[in-house]
This record gives C-alpha cells, structure tokens and sequence, in this order.
C-alpha cells in the first residue's frame, strides 16, 4: 500500500512553499518564463509538483519524468532536487538514471536561462545543487544500504556455518559415544561368546539398548533441523555425570568420578552442557585408543571457575576391534570451551596415558566447601 510518510509530507511541504513562494517573485519581476494564466496557473502547478512527491518512493521514475516537465515550464528546482535523489537512489537500471539525469541537466538549463540573458551564469551552480548534488547523494545513500545489506549477508551466512559447525559438533559428541560403546561391546561379544548365554544376552541387550538410544537421539536432532516447533530431549546436566561414566566403565574402561565442592544452585546450564561433552569426549577417546585403560574424571567446583580434569592411564590391552576417528574430538571440546571464554589443554602423561584440563570461568560465585568425592556404582568400581 502507498502510504506517505511524515518525511515525505514535510518534503513535500516544503517544495510546495518554495515553489508558491518563487511564483511570486517571478510574477513580480518577470525574471523566468511564467506559464498562461499568470500567477495562479504557476501557484496550481507549484502544488501539483509538491503533491506529486508524496509518491517518488513508490514511483520514482514517472513522478521524476513528471517533475522534469514541469521544471521546464514552471521553475521548481526543489521539486527536482527531491525527485533526482529518490530516483539515483531506488533506480536499479543504468540506462534510465543516466538517461533521465541527461533530461534534468537539459530541462533545468532551458529553465535557468529562458527570458534571462543574465542567468547563464548560474547555470553551472544551478545544476551542481540541483542536479549533480543530487544525484550523487542518492548514488551514495544506495551504495552504503547495498554495502550494509552485503554485509548483513554475510553475517547470516557466518551464522549459518557456525550453526551447522554446532549441529556437526553434537552429533559427534552425542551419536560418535553411543556408537563406540556399541561396537566396542560388539567385539567384545563376538571374542568372549564362551562366556554363557546369560552374558551374551545381557551384552546383547545392553548393545540394543545403546543403539536405541543414539538412534532417538539422532532422530532428536534431525527432527529439530527440520522443524523449529520440535520437541527437545533435555539437555544433559552434571547431574547426569555418574551415569555418563558407569556406561563408559561398562563399555571396558574402568572409570571413576569425583567431586569436589558444592555446585552453585544457579549453574549456568552452558557451563554444565559443556562439562559433560566433553567427559563423554574424553570417555569416548579412551575406549578408542586405550582399551581396559582406568580413567579417572574430576571437577571441581571453584568459588568463579569449573575445574575439570579428566585423565587416562596407558592401554592395558590392544584393540579388538579398529575404530575410525575423524580427529574432531579435541577440536570439538576447544571450541566449546572457547564460547566460554574457558580454557583448554591436552597432552600425553609421563606413564604413557592422556589428559586434558578444562577451567570454564562461572558467572556467578558458587560457595566452596570441603571436597565430597563420588565414586559411581556398577561396573565402573572394578577395571575389566
């Protein structure tokens, strides 16, 4: 719908004032050519130019052909002021801008200098303000909002990929664990099948078990790329630590988890997301490259930071079954602890096993207290 602004109305306005206002003094001194009709006929066609600029946004070609004409038979350079730079602005066709530019320079010298010898000599101001003015600043105004809408779209696009970096980066963490622990358990089965039917089965049921449960989680994730109104499964807190671990230590690598501190009630729930990847990480890791190897998981609560450190010992055994890696682990944790503005190392230990350490600065100070160790149940007591 073609609505005016308030800009346009006062725009307008005052075009229209300023044509009234020079009909007059041209009226009184004859100085320009003067339509038939006399002073009224040159007032009417000063407001009809005014009235027809209210729509230049809307229609900058034809309302700026329209001023030209009449800037040749009334003087109105405010008029075509107004109408040159909404159409440098809005017009997207080179040949039309230059060639309705070409028109005004014309039209407005036959205007300047018609019926007064004397005004030739203000034609070249004349068409600077009028005209070139104009028509430049309209050229700028378009060059700086193509420039911003460039560069907004490049931002999306940064986002975009930062999106899809994030989705890749869950579904390693989230897809990349339950998988390992599945064909890590399923080579175990296949090389101690001798060891009864009762054990085959409950090795059998936990792979099912697994498999079912990367697969919802898989589905989660596909489901909310595909629809922004999907349900989300909830996001993994520390509360969900000892359970992340005791699945590691039944998957073959004996594992224990300590605690030390109490946590604040209001934990910032990135800070707790980002611990628990990256123990399912490094939990991950170990089953790859250090079968049977004990892994020890502590954090720590400080009174402005996590503490975390998760450490493995040297593989006790080789590895039944080779395992891809892609070799984003590391990466994956980094950046993680990077939109924390945490930090993280990595290195191999002297005894030939692997750590890393992660602080992630908190927001707010959780209070200390004595450390209160835990150690998961299950499997994860006894190495395998």
């Amino acid at each position: 719908m073609m609505r005016p602004s308030r800009a346009d109305i006062g725009l307008s306005s005052a075009a229209i004032a300023f044509g009234v206002g020079d009909a007059f003094s041209a009226h009184a001194v004859s100085d320009f050519g003067v339509l038939p009709g006399g002073l009224t006929a040159e007032i009417a066609a000063a407001v009809v130019l005014g009235l027809v600029l209210l729509f230049r946004r809307f229609l900058p070609l034809p309302i700026t052909w329209t001023v030209i004409v009449g800037d040749l038979l009334v003087y109105a350079p405010v008029a075509l002021a107004l109408a040159l730079f909404t159409m440098a602005e809005r017009c997207r066709s080179r040949w039309w801008l230059w060639g309705t530019v070409t028109a005004a320079t014309v039209a407005h010298t036959v205007a300047v200098t018609c019926g007064c010898a004397e005004a030739a000599a203000r034609v070249a101001s004349q068409l600077l303000g009028f005209v070139v003015g104009p028509v430049m600043a309209g050229l700028f105004v378009r060059t700086r909002q193509e420039l911003a809408d460039w560069t907004a779209e490049q931002a999306r696009g940064e986002a975009r990929l930062q999106e899809r970096a994030r989705i890749a980066r869950e579904m390693h963490d989230v897809v990349g664990h339950q998988v390992t622990h599945m064909v890590v358990r399923a080579g175990a089965l296949e090389v101690t099948a001798d060891r009864g039917p009762d054990w085959v089965t409950q090795e059998a049921s936990a792979i099912a078990a697994t498999g079912h449960q990367a697969l919802s989680e898989l589905h989660t994730i596909l489901g909310v790329l595909g629809n922004t109104t999907a349900p989300r499964t909830p996001q993994p807190t520390l509360d969900d630590l000892p359970a992340l671990v005791d699945g590691s230590a039944a998957a073959g690598s004996p594992a224990t988890l300590t605690l030390h501190g109490e946590p604040a009630a209001d934990l910032p729930p990135s800070a707790q997301r980002a611990v628990y990847r990256i123990v399912q990480e490094s939990l991950t890791n170990a089953v790859k490259h250090a079968p049977g190897a004990a892994v020890r998981v502590e954090l720590e609560h400080g009174p402005r930071e996590l503490r975390l450190q998760i450490t493995n010992a040297r593989p006790v055994r080789p590895r039944d079954t080779p395992l891809p890696h892609g070799g984003h682990g590391l990466a994956g944790m980094r950046e993680r602890i990077k939109l924390l503005d945490g930090t993280l190392e990595a290195a191999p230990t002297d005894s030939g096993g692997f750590t890393i350490k992660a602080t992630i600065p908190l927001t707010t100070a959780p209070p200390t207290s004595t450390p209160a160790p835990h150690t998961p149940t299950g499997e994860g007591n006894t190495p395998r």
